[in-house]
């Protein structure tokens, strides 16, 4: 179940992206995080069922699913984004992912 994002997102990239949590965005939230000037943004669409096999990033990122559903393994756990779900993924932290529905995203880095 996702978290609310209590903390502005001017805080939120700032923060250590150290541990992976999905976070539920309003509206307002959305927009602040798209729009925001200290990410690098990258659009992506998938179809239902592609499937990334364990693999980790050099980088933190964050991925914010705007139409579909993803599900990401990783420490054992599972984490279900379904839209306005932003998921931080720590850096080679080693995670599987799965499009559960056709997929639209945002992939978030830090500047």
């Amino acid at each position: 179940m996702p978290e609310k994002l209590t903390f502005s997102i001017d805080e939120l990239v700032e923060k250590p992206w150290d541990k992976m949590i999905v976070y539920s965005l309003n509206e307002e939230q959305k927009q602040e995080l798209i729009n925001h000037k200290g990410l690098v943004k990258i659009e992506y669409s998938f179809r239902k069922g592609n499937e990334w096999t364990e693999h980790s990033h050099d980088e933190p990122q964050l991925l914010l699913v705007f139409q579909g559903e993803l599900t990401h393994k990783a420490n054992n756990k599972i984490y279900v984004q379904y839209p306005n779900d932003l998921l931080i993924v720590p850096k080679n932290l080693p995670h599987t992912a799965y499009a559960d529905k056709d997929l639209d995203l945002y992939r978030f880095t830090k500047k």
